[in-house]
């Protein structure tokens, strides 16, 4: 997103505190912004926690910290090692994976591996030349 979004995030956010702090009630202030209380509660915590710094009102990221089902490193080298050396595509790697080193990896698993890597681009589309023809007779 643009700096400036998070710019008018900050402000807004920062608005709220301020009027809170020059006196208005948490409800005053609630209801002129359109917020809920548990809303201003919680970006008031935030920015007390941080030492009143205005950065801490910017949203968190809403991304997982660790992926505990996530495939190893080890199978994935392995996966792409296969598809470097022979060109195979999802269903002859899994089927080598589980004759040659007794691992099962599910098909999906080694398609989305592989498309991560880079190793897979999506097929182009030839546009479809109009067939050209004439009628014996007009009507």
């Amino acid at each position: 997103m643009p700096k400036y979004y998070y710019l008018q995030l900050i402000r807004k956010r920062l608005a709220w505190i301020l009027m809170y702090e020059k006196g208005h009630s948490v409800s005053k202030v609630c209801l002129h912004f359109g917020i809920s209380r548990k809303c201003f509660y919680k970006w008031q915590r935030r920015y007390r926690a941080s030492g009143n710094e205005a950065n801490s009102l910017l949203d968190r990221s809403r991304r997982p910290m660790y992926s505990p089902r996530l495939t190893s490193k080890h199978i994935q080298s392995l996966i792409v090692k296969l598809r470097k050396a022979t060109n195979f595509g999802p269903d002859r790697i899994r089927l080598f994976l589980l004759k040659d080193y007794s691992i099962s990896v599910p098909r999906a698993t080694i398609q989305a591996i592989l498309r991560r890597k880079g190793l897979i681009k999506k097929a182009k589309r030839r546009p479809k030349k109009p067939r050209c023809y004439t009628m014996p007779y007009p009507g």
